[in-house]
C-alpha cells in the first residue's frame, strides 16, 4: 500500500475569510487592503457590490418582471385532475 502523501496548497489559509483566533486579523486587514476592500472592516462584503452590480446588467429578469399582465392560467381553465386519478387503488 502507498504512503499517505500530504496534499499541501498555497496559499494556506482557512476555508472563510474571518478570523479563527485574534492573530489573524491583524493578517486578513492587510489582506483585505490588498484586495481593494477598506482594511477597518476586512469582513464587510461591499468589496461584491461592484461585482453583483455588473452581473445584475447581462441577467435578464424573469418573465414575471418583465409584464405583470403575463399570468399563467389552466390551459382548459378547468380544475385539476380529480385525486381519484393520481392515487393508485389498493388491490382487493
Amino acid at each position: 500500500m502507498p504512503g499517505h502523501m500530504a496534499y499541501l496548497a498555497e496559499p494556506k489559509t482557512y476555508y472563510y475569510f474571518r478570523p479563527y483566533n485574534y492573530l489573524h486579523i491583524e493578517q486578513q486587514q492587510a489582506e483585505a487592503g490588498a484586495w481593494g476592500a477598506d482594511p477597518g472592516l476586512p469582513y464587510s462584503n461591499e468589496i461584491f457590490d461592484a461585482v453583483f452590480a455588473q452581473f445584475e446588467e447581462g441577467v435578464e429578469p424573469p418573465i414575471s418582471r418583465l409584464s405583470p399582465e403575463v399570468v399563467p392560467t389552466p390551459l382548459d381553465g378547468g380544475a385539476p385532475m380529480p385525486l381519484e386519478d393520481v392515487v393508485p387503488r389498493p388491490i382487493d
